[in-house]
């Protein structure tokens, strides 16, 4: 029943003028979209009708610059140019395919393997058809597009460009902790999609190992856009009034990385190895920074670009694994290099003096063996530092009686060998310190007292690592706990600190004063004294304290049997100076005989490098 009463009527008039209201704004909103798409934005849709279309082009971002220690830069970007296609804008396969083989010399294989691999993705994603292209081939290729195609013989490159992307450059060495880049995988884009979302892309080159792996978050910068205006036939037309509807990003270059490592140094200690295999370490006693840091042989990372999947094979399978960094990953037996950690859990553990003294007629009777000592004359009643300065084998066979495997393990282990020293590079490996209860585990039989002895010189189933050796020499030098780092800072374009590493040591080494004074006598006398058996590298102009090593690859008994290989390890552990350390230097020579022989002259060099350096420094 209608309500005409005078409350009804007002009540019907309040709906009717809301609903009008509302109305009438639905209405208006309508026409002021007509407005801007037809009036105010009409021109922008008329220019890139079906005739033109707005292609986006990604800019690769050039990657932080790695510099040594004096901002010279170890690796850098430089200007290049690579060629992509885009299915998106690709009109005539085949057509394309004949021009790129005419301009260029492109195989038709490579293109048809590109362009199935093109489906794969995104119709708008660039897939790298050529990388590094020579200015000429740029200059071909912006000419053929500048040309109106209007029969079928003209140069179709429609769905290509060439866009700047910078690549690595190695102005001063080239070494494996560096580093090098590769392609990213279908897995580690979702890896990478999932911890920074949006900003790495199919075709993204990542760092693949060292430096450049580990650090890939802050060297990797943001992309660049580069938005063009293209007509039907794929020529690029950006005309004034057009080029207010495009944007173009800048792209932002990745964080810069300053290393402890000395180029200067670093040079040297490369040319020291000539063509020999092995590793050097070099460590600054004072704060724990790595100076140098060779592996050898090593690959040229300027030379795996454009590689193809055989020729990687080929490299990977190398013989003289050139992608094994030595100096992290060689586990090599540490031989007399070993009886510092001997010399130290012997005085630590109280089972002799440094002033007792032990015959050596040339070896030892245990168990119904006679253990060789290297001086097959013996060297007579020898001490602690006299031991240490000759390298007395049967001296520290008697003291590894005495204290058996796992007190020689438990010093091994303060000291850093037997686990990673925590460099920051991936991959690191931290050699074998053997226990009882390791043996047990392992083998399933118990340790015997006859192995005590080859473990105390540093043989049977102990392994180290280069830097697992610098790091036990630098520690005995400074009696402080020392961390390797490679990377001092990292900063930002605007030389902005984002990152620093702790400098210097503040924890003492858990050994006694009065031991390390001994042991380091010891390592000075390996120099200094005329026994020693490094001693035909003794200098005035600076003083050296190390231990020399020849690590066994076959044993004694297999070389009886006939069984022999290229020759022992040379091994060479040294600090400098006496007074004031300052460098600690690990160096290992593969199959390369007597450390005191092959590896100090190597460190010496570096040493002398370094001191002269300084010299320069402090008159500067």
């Amino acid at each position: 029943m209608l309500d005409f009463s005078q409350e009804g009527v007002e009540g019907f008039r309040n709906r009717f003028f809301i609903a009008a209201v509302i109305l009438g704004l639905f209405f208006l909103l309508v026409i002021m979209r007509l407005f801007s798409l037809q009036i105010i934005s009409g021109k922008e849709f008329w220019l890139f009708s079906s005739e033109h279309t707005v292609k986006e082009i990604r800019y690769p971002a050039p990657r932080g610059v790695i510099f040594d220690r004096n901002h010279l830069p170890l690796v850098q970007s430089r200007p290049s140019f690579e060629l992509v296609m885009i299915r998106q804008h690709v009109k005539d396969f085949e057509r394309v395919k004949k021009t790129l083989h005419d301009l260029l010399g492109v195989s038709p294989a490579l293109m048809d393997s590109k362009w199935q691999e093109v489906k794969q993705q995104a119709a708008f994603y660039p897939i790298t058809l050529v990388s590094d292209l020579a200015l000429e081939q740029v200059a071909r290729i912006r000419t053929a597009q500048s040309i109106q195609i209007e029969n079928s013989d003209d140069p179709d490159l429609r769905g290509i460009d060439v866009i700047p992307t910078p690549l690595r450059d190695y102005p001063l060495v080239v070494a494996n902790f560096l580093g090098y880049l590769k392609e990213i995988s279908q897995k580690e884009l979702e890896d990478y999609q999932t911890t920074q979302p949006g900003r790495y892309d199919m075709g993204d080159l990542v760092g693949a190992a060292g430096l450049e792996h580990r650090w890939e978050g802050y060297l990797k910068g943001e992309d660049g856009t580069h938005q063009r205006v293209v007509d039907a036939v794929g020529r690029e037309i950006l005309t004034s009034e057009m080029a207010a509807y495009v944007q173009d990003r800048e792209p932002r270059p990745g964080a810069n990385l300053i290393l402890s490592i000395d180029s200067r140094l670093q040079s040297v200690a490369e040319q020291g190895f000539g063509d020999k295999k092995g590793a050097l370490v070099a460590i600054d006693v004072k704060t724990g920074g790595i100076l140098a840091m060779v592996s050898r042989p090593t690959y040229n990372p300027r030379a795996l670009e454009g590689m193809n999947g055989a020729q990687w094979q080929q490299l990977i399978n190398n013989p003289d694994k050139l992608f094994l960094n030595r100096t992290i990953q060689g586990a090599y037996p540490p031989g007399s290099t070993y009886k510092i950690i001997t010399a130290i859990a012997g005085l630590e553990e109280h089972v002799m003096t440094p002033e007792e003294k032990i015959t050596c007629p040339g070896g030892l009777n245990f168990g119904g063996r006679f253990f060789h000592c290297w001086n097959s004359r013996g060297h007579g009643a020898v001490s602690l530092v006299t031991a240490i300065a000759q390298s007395c084998d049967t001296y520290f066979y008697t003291i590894g009686i005495r204290l058996g495997v796992d007190r020689l393990a438990k010093y091994a282990n303060i000291l850093g060998l037997g686990k990673p020293t925590g460099v920051d590079l991936d991959g690191e490996r931290g050699g074998m310190i053997p226990t009882s209860e390791w043996k047990q585990r392992v083998f399933k039989t118990p340790w015997q007292p006859g192995e005590n002895l080859s473990i105390a010189i540093g043989q049977g189933y102990d392994t180290v690592t280069p830097i697992g050796n610098a790091l036990v020499i630098a520690q005995v030098a400074s009696g402080k706990i020392l961390k390797p780092h490679l990377v001092d800072r990292i900063e930002d374009i605007n030389g902005h600190p984002l990152f620093e590493n702790e400098q210097g040591a503040t924890e003492d080494l858990p050994i006694s004063p009065e031991t390390l004074k001994w042991v380091r006598e010891g390592l000075r006398q390996v120099v200094a004294a005329p026994g020693g058996t490094a001693h035909r590298h003794f200098t005035t102009e600076f003083s050296m304290a190390g231990k020399t090593g020849t690590a066994q690859v076959v044993s004694a008994e297999g070389k009886s049997q006939g069984i022999h290989d290229a020759g022992d390890h040379a091994l060479f552990v040294v600090y400098s100076s006496v007074e004031d350390p300052q460098i600690a230097i690990s160096v290992v020579v593969e199959h390369g005989g007597h450390g005191g022989v092959v590896a100090a002259p190597i460190a010496k060099a570096v040493i002398a490098k370094y001191m002269e350096l300084q010299k320069t420094k402090n008159a500067e």
